[in-house]
């Protein structure tokens, strides 16, 4: 029998590393507007990290804020069919101290 097959490798942001989610919209987008996502690091405590992002539309006459929003992980490892707290990894400390909110 023939069958249509497509082999997909899981990436982060489809595993459950995310534990809170939010965004709020202020304007629409329309095909081919052309949008710049900015992020910066709001806290990192123990094993979470807490991101903000701002979607601006960028334009001939500037720039528009469409929407926030702010993202919350956990770094966490398999123990069993538990999942325990871990540190953040000191890599991952390390790259996003470069985006700390001031």
């Amino acid at each position: 029998m023939r069958t249509y097959e497509y082999q997909h490798i899981v990436s982060f942001e489809e595993t459950n590393l995310v534990v809170r989610v939010s965004c709020e919209y202020f304007s629409e987008l329309y095909a081919f507007d052309t949008v710049a996502i900015r992020m910066r690091l709001d806290s990192m405590t123990q094993n979470r990290i807490t991101m903000l992002f701002e979607y601006w539309r960028i334009t001939d006459k500037g720039e528009q804020l469409i929407a926030k929003g702010q993202q919350q992980t956990a770094s966490m490892r398999r123990e069993g069919d538990k999942l325990v707290p871990i540190p953040v990894p000191t890599a991952l400390k390390e790259a996003l101290e470069l985006y700390r909110s001031t």
